[in-house]
């Protein structure tokens, strides 16, 4: 085990396991700035893993605060915090863990980062901050092959300030991604926004993209695909202001795709069962969109375009096979679909 700790900041160490497996682990915190202070703990590693367990916090900033944990480790392990920012603060758990993860950077100001996995096998989480006064919050819990990234824009995370992602997730082989930035360095300067996805079940893929501001963002998942063939997918790409999207989907094999360039849209999806596709696209201001499939082995689709402002758009699908096409490039149109046994 290595410990540097610097004269001008405090840090403290814990890291021990049973047996001589210890001496397998890494601790090193190194802090360069000044007033930060970190904790690192690692217990009960037992088996060295390709030689696993390490936690490695390093804060080049000033006044920020981490602290990693791990515990019962029958290693890989990992932990990672790294903060050039200043007057950040830093989770990561871990908990009863098998393989795991995390990461956090946090090259901005005053972000807050929280990571729990609990009791996870593989996992994963990353959380990357280049803006200020942001808070991530991800959470793994009970499960198998686990991600999640927020702002994982390259290089360097997302841009902005005031931005709020979360991401809870259960079950196996579940993926999600939140992006509060345009994607491509060097990065719009999203505020404001706000993402959440839930995932339980198995087999489920979130992405959620915001480069414009003050959007928000729901994705719900519950379903257990299967396999990768029947996942459920959910994506939601909001560039325009002042949006807010809802996806939920119950089932597998479902797929929902969000795109709102506009400002001031509201777009609902919601679809419960097996086979269901969902597109709606809003690329002007202050539409609403309204999809409702339920969903019976046979493949309904549901496509909504509206170009124009102040359309309103509900479309209801009850069955199999149906197909439902909704385009408004005029204003102040609605349109109305049902569809069902």
């Amino acid at each position: 085990m290595k410990t540097k700790l610097s004269t001008i900041a405090l840090g403290i160490v814990l890291a021990y396991g049973t047996g001589s497996a210890w001496a397998f682990d890494t601790t090193t915190i190194k802090q360069g700035g000044t007033g930060n202070t970190a904790n690192a703990s690692q217990v009960a590693n037992n088996a060295p893993d390709a030689i696993g367990a390490y936690i490695n916090i390093d804060q080049g900033g000033n006044g920020n605060t981490a602290a990693v944990s791990q515990t019962s480790l029958q290693s890989y392990g990992h932990g990672n915090v790294y903060e050039a920012g200043n007057s950040n603060v830093v989770g990561i758990s871990q908990t009863n863990n098998y393989r795991v993860g995390a990461d956090v950077q946090n090259w901005g100001n005053s972000n807050n980062t929280s990571i729990t996995q609990t009791n996870v096998s593989e996992g994963g989480a990353t959380a990357l901050q280049n803006g200020s006064n942001s808070t991530t919050t991800i959470y793994q819990h009970d499960g198998s092959n686990l991600v999640a990234n927020v702002n994982a824009v390259t290089p360097f995370g997302g841009f902005g300030a005031y931005n709020t992602a979360a991401i809870t997730q259960t079950g196996a082989n579940q993926s999600a991604l939140i992006e509060q930035a345009n994607g491509a360095w060097p990065g719009t300067s999203a505020v404001w926004d706000i993402a959440s996805i839930a995932q339980d079940g198995s087999f489920n893929d979130a992405h959620v993209k915001q480069p414009g501001s003050y959007n928000t963002a729901y994705v719900t998942q519950t379903g257990s695909g299967g396999s990768s063939l029947q996942k459920n997918t959910a994506t939601v790409d909001q560039a325009g202001g002042s949006n807010l999207a809802n996806v939920f989907q119950s089932g597998n094999t479902l797929n929902a795709t969000v795109t709102q360039a506009g400002n001031s849209n509201i777009a609902y999806s919601t679809q419960s069962g097996t086979l269901g596709d969902v597109t709606i696209t809003q690329s002007s201001d202050f539409n609403q969109a309204y999809v409702t499939q339920t969903n019976y082995g046979t493949l309904n689709t549901a496509t909504v375009a509206q170009s124009g402002s102040y359309n309103l758009a509900n479309v209801t699908q009850n069955g199999n096979a149906f197909t439902s096409n909704v385009t408004q490039a005029g204003n102040g149109n609605t349109a109305t679909v049902w569809q069902h046994f």
